[in-house]
Formats: C-alpha cells, structure tokens, sequence
C-alpha cells in the first residue's frame, strides 16, 4: 500500500444558478441530518495516499450503514488503483469503529476482494472534518497519510440555509405593559421580540424615572423559550446609554406576558411586570440605502479590532476570515440575511471551518442606523464550534453603512460599545456565480490591473499566478535551487511579453507597494491551491536590491534574445564546410557567456544547432574523404585505410544512406585490390610443387590474404570469396608433412650464418618463411629441427673455444660448459619477460615497491622488453669438486643487453663479463647444471 500526502484535492465545481434569495443556500437538512446520525461516515469517499515511493496514488473507500447501529461498527471496502499499470485495482473489505464526539474512526482489512501481486493490505486511522464532506488521517504499518471527501460532497459549502425572516413563534410579537413598583409606580416597558425556533433575541424600551425627568432607555435582550409557556429575557447590551439591565422571568397565558423582574437595584422594590401582545413584530420599514444583494470580504482573525479595509484584502489573507453576507428584503422593510465566515484561507473550502448565522434587523437606533443581531446559528464547524453558545448570551449589533463608493462598511458593536469595523465589496454577475461555485471574493490590487485584476475571484486570481508560474519548473526541481537558481529561472517570466498581460504593466514600472502586493498575494495563493511555484516566483519582489539586479538581468536577456536571433539565423546560413567552424566556435565561446541569460528552451535549441551544424560539417567532411576511395593507391595500405573508414564510420553514427555509400566504394576498392592477389594464389596453388619455393609462396599467400581478410569491415569481407584460403592451407599440411620438404627445410636452417642478433630468431625467422608458429611448437620433427638449428648457430656465434691442455675424466666439454651456463641466461631472460608482461599490465599497482621495480625496468629497455645473450665463451679447464659433487671448471665469457641495468645488476653479480671466472658443474639426467663461484677480472668487453 502506500502513503498519503495532504495535499490540495481536486474536486468537481458544482454552479449554483440561483436568485439572491437562495445565495449561499441548498439543502441544510441534508447536512445535519447525516451530522446527527450514527453513519456518518456512510458513502463513498475518493482521494489519494502515499506510501514508500508511491506518492499521490488515487484509493476509493466505499462505507456501509452499520448492520447494529447500536454496535457502531462499519463494514466496507477500500480500492486503490496499481501503480505503474493501466486500469488495474487492488481492494479488500475492511471493518471499523467511529468516535461520534472525537469524529475519530479507526479501520482494519479483513478480506482481499482482490489482491495485485506484491502487495499487503494495512489499517488506517482518521478523522472526519465538522463539515462532514472530508476525511484525513494515516495509514499504519510505516506509511504516511491520506485525504478524501465525500462524493456528494458539494463544490461550496457555504450557509445552506435559506434567506428568510424569523420563523415565528408564539413569543414573538411587540409586547407592551409596565414593571410595577411597592410604591405603586408604573414604568411603562415596551418589548419586540423575534422568534426562531427555541431562539428569541428583542429590543426593549422602558421609562426610567431619573431625579425630576423620565429618561427613555433602549436595550437588547434575548434568550430561549422553556417547555410550559416559560421564558427568560436577560438583558445583554444597551443601545442607550444606561447604569444596568432588567432581566425577565415571565410565563405565557394567552395574549400576556407577566413574571417577575431580576437585576434592579432592591432598594426600588420593582419586582414583577405585566405585558399584552399589542402587534406583531416587523424589522424595521424605514432604510435609506439600497444593501440588498451579496456582499463578501475578508475580516484579519489575529486582532481584536478587525478594522480591515478591501485596500489592505491582500495584506491580511494569510490570516483572514472569509465573510458573506447576504441580504434580501421583502414588504418594505429592511434587508434580512445570512452572515458566513470561512476559515482558514489557505485550505480548499472542503476543508474549512464555517460559521453561519441569520442577521435580523431588529430596531432602529437614535441617529436612524439599523441594529441587525445574529439570532441562531445555523451552522458551526471546527474553530467556530464554541461560538453559537457565546453569541447567544451575549450577542452583538451589526450595523451597516453604504458609502459613495459602493463599500458596505460592517461595524460590530459589543456590550461595552466597542466598534470592530471592515469592509464588504458587492458580488455580481460573474463575480456573484464565483462564489457561488464556492470560490473565495477576489482581493482588490490597488493600481495593478491586467488578467489577474480582471478576474472575479481569489480563487481565479491564484489560476492566474499559477499558470503564469507553470514555465518555472516543477516541484521537484523547486526544491533543489538556489536563490540565484530561481532567480535565473524566473527571468522568463518577467519579460514584458509575458509580464504585462499578467499585471497590466511592464516589471519595470512597478512600484514597491505593487510589487509587495504581488508578493503577497502569491504567499497566499501558493497555500491555498498547494503550489509552492507562485510564492517562490514571487519571491524576486520581496527586496529592492533583488528587483534593481532583476532589471539589469531583463534587460542583458532581452539583449541576448537579439543575440540569439541573430546566430540563429547565422547557424542556418553556414554551409558544410571546415570554414564553417571558425564562427562556429566563436558563437559557441560567446554562449558560455550568455548562457544564463537564456531560458532553458532556447538554450537547448541553440546548443542543438550547433551540435548538428558541427555534425553536418563532420559528416561532409568524412563523406567528401569517402568519396576519395576510387582514386587510392592500389595497395595494402589502402585497405588498412578502409578499416579506418569504417571505425571512424562507427563513431559518427553514420545515416543508413550514408553508410551504404561507403561500403559501396570500399567494396568496389577492396576488390580492386584483392582481385590479383587472390588470382595469383589460385595461380601459384594450382601449378605448385613439392619444393621450398613452392611451400614459401603458399605461406606467404595464405599469410597475407588471411591478415588482409581480417582487417576489413564484415560489410566489405562478405562481398569477396576468401575460399581459397581454407584450400592454400589444406595445400601446405600436405607439403609440410612431406619428408622431402621436412630434409630440406632442416638442411636450409642449418645452413644459416651467424649474424646480428639472437640466434634464436634468425633460425626461426627462417622457418617462418615455409611453416606457422603452431608447427614449430611442441615435439615435432620440424621444431626440433629448429632447436638443433638453433645450438648449432649459437655455438657458431659464440665463437667457442676450449683452452685446456687436459681432460679431466668425465668433466665437461666446452660446449657443455656453454649450454649450462646459457640455460642460466635463458632463465633470467624469462623472468624479465614475465615482469615485463606483468608491469604492462599493471599487475603491481597496488605494491609501491614492484611499481617501482616496474619504472625501472621500462625505462631500462626504453618500454621494450629486456634481454641478454652470451656473446663469447672460453673453457680454460676443470678439475674434480674438491670433495663435492661435480666439476669445478675455470672459463671467460662475455654477454651483451640491451639494458645497462640488465648488466650492471640482474647479470652482473651472476656472470661477469670478460673475467676468468669460476662455476661448478654437475652431470644431471638431461645435461649439465651450472653454478657460479667466483670471478677474477681480466677485461671488459663492452
């Protein structure tokens, strides 16, 4: 499963077409219906998770009437869609609890429906909004969190409640009579009451005798009808000036009111009052201004005094209060209406808390403004849970003034005459229809104008932001930059072209107040839609220093956007030629420069060009050389030069029709080549015969063609017919294994003169003319030939010469003395060639001793291997071993490498050169193994 993130969910927009009467209103039943019912969390619900590397992963949780309502379990089903597939779900049935007053539920699987491979199902914990359309919470077992909304869930869930007056009721009426007094004093006392349901809220009016005048006081009253008839009136404010209230226990039989009197001073003896219904209670008939309709606004819930002018909307929204207020007036009186707030502002309206209660027009107050007093609370989510209860105690007086410029300023006045003033914009036409989507109030911009001044709602205003920040990149990307980083980025964005339409003007005429506005507005929007882009974008207006470098960055792009222009069209007009890459290069050294001046997009599009342009030269360049092909020389070389073609054709990724070309005129100039060869060995293979000529000429045809075959291309060697080598070798067995050739090929080899270099070689470069280097391995006739050719030559180079005057019995010859001590030679040139093999190789890297040894050894034969070979030898005599195995035996030899290093170390504390030096020698099976003992110098042969 996975995890979920709480993000910004995207929900269906249901319009609300409607008259003012039913503005913000629909179907509140539904809603406390479901609130009130033990199934709340009933229905289907669709929204998104997170888990492991899943992220944003779409889940439908789909929940029964409980079968026990009683039992308070639920029964249901949870589907999520695979990731990484088309169409595929998982789902398993799952059984849960829910808390009623925490609104908390917890649910756990029971049973796959359906389970996708790799997966296990898990429980989850969560919480349903107040507003009974969201859920959220997480999923257990090491995953993260997940958000839902009902289906049926409703686009704006605003008052949901119908505009209409007080429902009425048996108390409400204008109610007239007197308090009286031991004294028999009569105060007269006046009351309006207004009745909701069990909610009854008034004004009074009572004569209130002060020294020798009779001062006429006006207060608010309210309170809640009681089973039986009873009611209790407490008085909560004065509209008029007064000392203290009179609160009222009375009881109801028929047309009058009477009961007693709480909250005058006991020394007056005024304790119960009589009243008759006189009328039936109307809001007030008298208003000067026309404030029927929509009004919305946002009032800043941080401060007690929410003195919030529409000018300073944008400033405040982080920390405002959405408020709607509808009014709608009938029969000549004042406007009845429905006041909602909405908050937080930085969620979707699905998930907000609301506030909603009816505004009653209740009396007019002296200087001829309308008290409006909440009377019922139609609805309370979350933050505004505990508010009904307070308001209805102790409840406030709104009052409302239109002014010339078609603000409704809203002043709420509490007990103590304490004013709280802000102000409301009218809704209509498009703007109305916004909010009745469920769209928030547009914020003025002050001087700023263009789209996102035209639109009608906060919401579109942040659309605005958000699809002029869609090119910044993406999220991900975000939160990887740099400040500078997004500073470039943003560039784009702030050319004239695409800033303008935006904002009505050009960057660069902006003020400092437009620019925090801006700003300001895009830290709201980035919250509200869950888009960090416009509030990061909007970041380059924080600053006056950021804005003045800005400047200077759109002007060096709008600069450089000429520039690009022009190299463009430069890039276009270059032909394929070597020329070409001068002004190439140079475009290309000046885009180092400009590159972060440039968006991403013309970038990539520029450096293309120039990638394909240095390619196009390339190519022609390589195809103009391919082109040459015919007129090459005819010989080896130039199929050597093929196969360069075709390596260099591999590296340039040559076009099919391109390499099709080249093969064609390397084919045609390989078989140019090849023809005469390959006739000439047909030639030579039919009228051989069995001599050395003959086998030489095989060998040396079959060599050449076999090494020029496997030079070339594949594409070129498929078209030519090779066949005759196969038959040429076939030929050579035959002669090779004949004994007249094997007599002659050994009587040549031993006819061989000394010479520069090893002996060794001489005799096998020899062999090599008529046979392979596999015949001349292992123990057959032909590589014994060669070794025996090879001792002879070797004698004859060396010059041996035996000194002695006697023989002792059983000591060895000269030339036994020589191959002994050679074998020494040999085994130190071995052990150089595999040190040599190795350091090639790098073998001793990591041993800093041999890394070393490896320098020395490369820098003594100059890269090459190192060697050494007995030059002369000379016995001078043996005697017996002095009481040990062998012979010790006297003798002068010199040696010759090809590395001073050689000599002076490896060689020179074994065998010296032109000394008489001393070894013992001993007959083993096989031959004489050589030990050296001493040496006495007598020249050096250098």
């Amino acid at each position: 499963m996975s995890v979920i993130r709480c993000g910004l969910l995207l929900f269906n927009r249901l319009v609300l077409v409607c008259s003012v009467w039913c503005l913000l209103a629909l179907a509140c039943a539904l809603l406390f219906v479901r609130a009130a019912s033990a199934s709340e969390l009933t229905g289907r619900w669709a929204g998104t998770y997170d888990c492991g590397s899943i992220s944003d992963n779409p889940f439908s949780l789909l929940i029964d009437d409980p079968d026990n309502e009683q039992s308070g379990l639920l029964k249901g089903e949870f589907r999520f869609s695979v990731p990484g597939t088309v169409n595929e779900e998982g789902a398993f049935r799952v059984l849960g609890r829910f808390d009623k007053a925490s609104k908390e539920f917890r649910f756990t699987p029971r049973e796959w429906i359906k389970r996708p491979e790799g997966y296990t199902a898990l429980g989850f914990d969560g919480k349903l909004h107040s507003n009974g359309f969201y859920i959220e919470g997480k999923i257990r077992g090491g995953c993260g969190n997940f958000s839902a909304q009902r289906d049926d869930a409703p686009s704006f869930l605003p008052a949901q409640v119908s505009i209409t007056p007080a429902s009425g009721g048996s108390w409400q009426g204008v109610w007239e009579g007197s308090i009286s007094c031991k004294n028999d004093a009569q105060w007269p006392y006046r009351l309006t009451l207004f009745q909701h349901g069990n909610e009854l809220i008034g004004s009074y009016f009572i004569d209130w005798p002060q020294r020798k005048e009779v001062v006429r006081l006006h207060g608010l009253t309210s309170g809640q009808a009681e089973p039986g008839g009873h009611l209790f009136l407490g008085h909560r404010m004065w509209l008029t000036k007064g000392r203290f209230g009179v609160d009222l226990s009375m009881s109801l039989i028929g047309d009058r009111l009477s009961g007693q009197v709480e909250g005058l001073p006991a020394n007056y003896h005024c304790n119960s009052i009589s009243l008759r219904r006189s009328g039936d209670a109307v809001p007030p008939s008298t208003h000067e201004e026309a404030i029927e309709g929509a009004w919305a606004g946002y009032i800043d819930r941080r401060t007690p005094r929410q003195n919030l002018p529409a000018s300073e909307w944008v400033s405040e929204l982080p920390n405002a209060t959405q408020i709607t207020l509808s009014l709608v007036a009938s029969d000549n009186h004042v406007p009845v209406g429905i006041y909602t707030a909405s908050a937080p502002m930085d969620k979707p309206p699905v998930q907000q808390d609301r506030y909603v209660y009816r505004l009653q027009p209740l009396t007019t107050l002296a200087d001829g403004k309308i008290a409006y007093v909440p009377l019922g609370a139609d609805r309370a989510e979350g933050r505004f849970r505990n508010l009904p209860k307070r308001y209805s105690r102790d409840p406030f007086v709104i009052l409302l003034e239109l002014d010339g410029n078609q603000v409704l300023n809203v002043t709420r006045r509490n007990r103590h005459h304490q004013d709280n003033t802000f102000q409301l914009l009218p809704l209509q036409g498009e703007a109305l229809a916004a909010v009745h989507r469920g769209e928030a109030p547009a914020v003025p911009l002050g001087s700023l104008s263009g789209t996102l001044a035209q639109v009608h709602s906060l919401d579109q205003q942040c659309q605005v932001l958000v699809d002029w920040a869609s090119p910044f990149g993406s999220e991900d990307k975000l939160s990887r930059m740099t400040g500078t980083d997004m500073q470039i980025a943003a560039l784009p964005l702030m050319d004239d072209a695409v800033f303008e339409p935006v904002f009505g003007l050009p960057l660069m005429l902006t003020t400092e107040v437009e620019r925090m506005t801006i700003y300001k507005l895009a830290q709201s929007c980035s919250r509200r839609v869950n888009d960090p882009r416009p509030f990061k974008l909007a970041g380059v207006f924080e600053r006056d220093f950021e804005y003045d470098r800005l400047q200077a960055q759109i002007m060096n792009r709008e600069q450089t956007a000429l520039w690009l222009k022009e190299k463009l069209a430069e890039i276009l007009s270059l032909n394929d030629k070597r020329a070409s890459l001068a002004p190439i290069n140079i475009i290309e050294r000046e885009l180092l420069r400009r590159k972060t001046e440039l968006n991403p997009s013309d970038l990539e599009k520029i450096t293309r060009m120039i990638r394909d342009k240095r390619r196009s030269i390339t190519l022609a360049e390589f195809m103009q050389r391919v082109d040459g092909i015919p007129g090459m020389v005819q010989d080896d070389s130039t199929l050597v030069r093929l196969k360069m073609f075709y390596d260099e054709a591999e590296v340039l990724r040559l076009p099919a029709d391109l390499q099709q070309r080249l093969t064609q005129l390397a084919s045609d100039k390989a078989s140019q080549i090849l023809k005469p060869l390959l006739l000439q060995a047909q030639k030579d293979l039919a009228e051989n015969s069995i001599s050395l000529e003959s086998l030489a000429a095989l060998t040396h045809h079959q060599r050449r063609l076999g090494q020029l075959r496997n030079n070339l291309p594949l594409a070129i060697k498929q078209g030519i017919d090779f066949d005759i080598i196969p038959a040429l070798d076939k030929r050579r067995r035959v002669m090779i294994e004949n004994d007249q050739i094997q007599s002659a090929i050994n009587a040549t080899l031993l006819e061989v003169k000394p010479g520069d270099g090893s002996p060794e070689r001489m005799i096998r470069r020899v062999a090599l003319r008529y046979v392979d280097e596999q015949d001349l391995m292992g123990t057959t006739p032909l590589a014994m030939a060669v070794r025996n050719a090879t001792e002879k030559l070797e004698l004859r180079a060396v010059g041996l010469v035996d000194h002695s005057t006697e023989q002792t019995p059983g000591s060895p010859s000269a030339e036994e003395m020589f191959f002994a001590v050679k074998a020494k030679f040999d085994q130190v040139n071995s052990n150089l060639q595999s040190q040599y093999e190795r350091c090639q190789r790098g073998d001793f890297q990591n041993d800093p001793l041999r890394a070393m040894s490896c320098l020395t050894i490369m820098a003594a034969g100059h890269g090459q291997s190192v060697s050494a070979r007995i030059t002369r030898f000379e016995k001078l005599g043996c005697a017996d071993g002095r009481g040990q195995a062998g012979y010790v035996c006297d003798y002068v030899m010199a040696f010759e490498t090809s590395s001073p290093y050689t000599r002076d170390t490896m060689l020179g504390d074994l065998m010296a050169s032109g000394e008489v030096s001393q070894g013992r020698f001993m007959a083993l099976r096989g031959g004489w193994m050589f030990t050296p003992l001493r040496r006495v110098r007598l020249e050096v042969v250098p």
